[in-house]
Formats: structure tokens, C-alpha cells, sequence
């Protein structure tokens, strides 16, 4: 018995996380109210804007940020992307980021 529960217990640790999607609900510019938590929720509760989704995807590895349709103006500086994310929108002519002509949208680190 004590040796079974070992390799279940291995295989367990040796599979991968299930990827995480988060699903933005607001088109202001806003931080995460707790990172690394894995709700993606500005200070306001159930507000989920894009760049709280990548606070909290950075905090994770893989994670899939989903846009509404929408225009998101970045007011806080350009996003910090730090680990492999996929960022969906409702398609080119529904979901739009702008810059604001203020910075860079996207600033990917290695």
C-alpha cells in the first residue's frame, strides 16, 4: 500500500497544472487587488481588466487571457508580459488595444 500511494503521489507532482483562462470584464486600465492569488479582480470586486488578467497571468505559467469585444486604452504605461500567455479578443475589428499614444502596448521580457 505505502508503495502505490508513492508513485501516485509522484505521478501527481509530475503532471502538468491545468492552463488557466481569464475572462476580462471591463475595458479600464486598472492593476490586480492581489497577484499570484489566481482571481484576476481589481481592488473593485468582479472587475477584471486586462492588465489584472496579466498581473495574475504572470503569476502563472500558460494562462489564456480572453478580451470582449471593446476598445482597452492603456492609462498606467505599457503591459509587463513576463511569462508565455496567449491574449484572445472577439477579432480584429471588435477588440482593439491602444497605447493611448503614451508608450509601447506590450513590453515582453525573456
Amino acid at each position: 500500500m505505502r508503495w502505490s500511494s508513492c508513485v501516485l503521489a509522484a505521478l501527481a507532482l509530475s503532471l502538468p497544472a491545468p492552463a488557466v483562462t481569464f475572462v476580462v470584464n471591463d475595458t479600464s486600465d486598472a492593476h490586480d487587488g492581489l497577484v499570484g492569488n489566481g482571481v484576476c479582480s481589481t481592488p473593485a470586486p468582479g472587475v477584471c481588466t486586462l492588465r489584472a488578467a496579466l498581473d495574475e497571468a504572470n503569476a502563472t505559467t500558460g494562462a489564456t487571457i480572453q478580451l470582449p469585444a471593446g476598445t482597452f486604452t492603456l492609462a498606467l504605461g505599457s503591459l509587463q508580459v513576463q511569462t508565455p500567455v496567449t491574449i484572445a479578443g472577439a477579432g480584429a475589428s471588435a477588440t482593439t488595444i491602444s497605447g493611448n499614444d503614451l508608450s509601447a502596448i506590450f513590453a515582453v521580457f525573456s
